[in-house]
């Protein structure tokens, strides 16, 4: 979601927006694969956690606060949006499978400029 932040370049807790705004209440993954259909592609790829944290799936990771060391949920993910309950990675690959076109899962959009780098 940060991608969408003026002015970004890299991630701080100053530029992370709210996870409020995280509501794909039209979501249709199947759309998504006939765009790539129709384009010829065939990969479809969906970053599945960007730079700054947000994850397109629900997840039980934890981990511990600095300095206290309590255990604390990872709660920047489609469970704790207004879509709670929906795994978007999950509908994305089905989607893929049906159509017969390859998933590919991208745990983060920066890996695509490192694979691409001279």
């Amino acid at each position: 979601m940060a991608t969408y932040v003026e002015n970004h370049n890299g991630c701080t807790g100053d530029i992370v927006p709210p996870i409020s705004l995280f509501n794909p209440y039209r979501l249709n993954t199947n759309n998504w694969v006939q765009t790539m259909i129709d384009l010829e592609a065939k990969y479809a790829v969906l970053v599945a956690k960007h730079t700054c944290g947000f994850l397109m799936a629900p997840t039980n990771v934890t981990f511990p606060l600095s300095p206290s060391g309590r255990i604390v949920p990872y709660n920047y993910t489609v469970d704790y949006s207004p879509v709670k309950g929906v795994n978007i990675l999950d509908e994305f690959i089905k989607s893929c499978n049906k159509r017969q076109i390859r998933p590919v899962l991208n745990p983060m959009k920066m890996l695509f400029v490192w694979i691409g780098s001279k």
